[in-house]
């Protein structure tokens, strides 16, 4: 398996204002100074290092929870991908707006993963929420006892995830 990705930050704005701007017969701004393309691959030419595998699923919560197990990650031609000695490198949940509660995103109850950088660090996303975070491998090592990412609700919530691990 090969995977190649490219995870864009971007929030483009315009303004028009009311009077042109000095020096300009224009009254609109663009701003777009701090849009972000980063570029993953396989052989490891981003600056995270090689991205080795890819999770990518629409998911159902059960009962108002659902833990992904990063030694164990479901792949799309089939099986299971083991993260251990990796990191997530890429991480985007979007919590659609067909939901009726919020989504808290944590660290694992068992064998946490500290997907936030820290244990008690955590997320909590309303409906028609999306959250977006790359980590330049700056995360800890998947490993046996840094594994799990927990994701709650109150029922049968779903959401959309996509993870890098390289």
């Amino acid at each position: 398996m090969s995977v190649t990705a490219t995870l864009r930050f971007s929030m483009p704005i315009t303004e028009t204002l009311t009077d042109n701007v000095d020096g300009s017969a224009s009254p609109v701004i663009n701003h777009t100074s701090f849009d972000k393309t980063i570029s993953l691959d396989a052989a490891g030419s981003g600056s995270s290092g090689p991205i080795v595998a890819a999770y990518v699923d629409e998911i159902d919560l059960v009962a108002g929870a659902f833990t992904l197990d990063l030694t164990a990650l479901p792949q799309s031609g089939g099986g299971t991908f083991d993260g251990t000695t990796m990191k997530v490198q890429g991480f985007r949940v979007e919590y659609p707006t067909v939901n009726a509660n919020t989504l808290l995103i944590a660290t694992g109850a068992s064998n946490g993963y500290d997907i936030f950088g820290g244990a008690t660090h955590e997320i909590l996303l309303s409906p028609g929420c999306l959250f977006q975070a790359y980590w330049d491998d700056k995360l800890q090592d998947i490993s046996a006892t840094d594994k799990t990412i927990d994701f709650t609700g109150t029922g049968t919530e779903n959401f959309f995830l996509t993870l890098l691990v390289g």
